[in-house]
């Protein structure tokens, strides 16, 4: 098999001013006065309210890494503190 080469994958970090101007998403986020310092990256990840979407997204990367696509990574993007990183990982 040939050397594949590292595809890597963001996760999603987008404000939620941007996830609200989709079709339906008033209903699931909040307005913030500064989305750019607000509730995005793995503030969001593990949160109590979004922390089981971000487990299920991580079980398909695996899912995928498992079945011989060892080359997929996933880069977590705005991190605030060592323990957001430490509990996302």
């Amino acid at each position: 098999m040939p050397q594949l080469k590292i595809s890597l994958l963001p996760a999603r970090a987008r404000k939620t001013n941007e996830y609200r101007s989709l079709k339906g998403g008033e209903k699931y986020e909040v307005a913030e006065s500064n989305p750019m310092l607000g509730w995005r990256g793995i503030s969001r990840y593990v949160s109590a309210k979004y922390e089981p979407a971000f487990r299920l997204e991580c079980k398909a990367i695996k899912s995928i890494r498992d079945d011989g696509l060892n080359n997929v990574w996933v880069m977590l993007p705005f991190a605030r503190t060592i323990w957001e990183v430490k509990r996302a990982l």
